[in-house]
């Protein structure tokens, strides 16, 4: 599982700390940093963001201005050398606050935290369409149809337009349900309701299978994932 991330401080020392402490861990991936509010906003206006290293003390907008201004999707760690902000900080329900210098024993259990809380909610994933976040259950997800710089995620009540990239949702989706079937196509094997030799049928639609997947797709068939 990969997650994108944000690292938002005014001081670019505190950015790289953050920035070393992340190359470590490379399931976070990629990270994006800013200098300012504004511009991180307009990016996570356009990018799923589950997770931003947050300033508090920055110009302009401050990160406990900026932390109001997010969906509920995105989860936020502050970072800050000034504590007498927990207090508000927590009231926000954040999910952790890091006092500067940040040790990396720490950073690790804040990090801990998210993975935690990640795994709780596992089971679904936030799509931005029209200007809205919506929470769809995996096990409602049929397949996801690429089209260029979109995707087409099909689900059992309706079907959603995402800026995405088939390859990031490729690394993003749990592969105990998901696999690429075509260039275009991935697919929730768990829905699967008949299959030819380069052809899938989910609910009466015909997914086919390229060849440089074909291989991948009979093994997973034969085997007893699908029994």
């Amino acid at each position: 599982m990969k997650y994108p991330c944000l690292i938002i401080d005014d001081e670019p020392l505190a950015r790289r700390v953050i920035q070393n402490y992340l190359s470590k861990l490379p399931e976070f991936d990629p990270v994006t940093e800013f200098d300012n509010a504004e511009d991180a906003l307009t990016h996570i206006s356009k990018h799923a963001t589950p997770l931003i290293f947050l300033d508090i003390n920055m110009p302009e907008i401050t990160g406990l201005e900026m932390a109001k201004m997010l969906p509920k999707t995105t989860e936020v760690i502050f970072t800050t050398a000034y504590s007498q902000h927990a207090v508000e900080g927590f009231t926000m329900e954040v999910l952790d606050y890091l006092i500067k210098p940040i040790p990396y024993p720490r950073f690790l259990q804040a990090i801990r935290r998210f993975k935690d809380k990640q795994s709780k909610d596992g089971t679904f994933y936030f799509i931005k369409d029209g200007g809205q976040f919506h929470k769809i259950a995996l096990d409602d997800i049929y397949y996801i149809e690429g089209m260029k710089d979109y995707v087409k995620i099909h689900t059992a009540e309706k079907s959603y337009m995402q800026h995405q990239t088939m390859k990031n949702l490729e690394e993003i989706l749990p592969p105990n349900k998901f696999m690429r079937v075509h260039r275009s196509f991935i697919i929730n094997y768990t829905k699967i309701d008949s299959y030819y030799a380069s052809e899938l049928i989910i609910e009466n639609k015909k997914i086919p299978v390229g060849q440089v997947y074909k291989t991948a797709v009979t093994e997973l068939l034969d085997s007893n994932l699908l029994k």
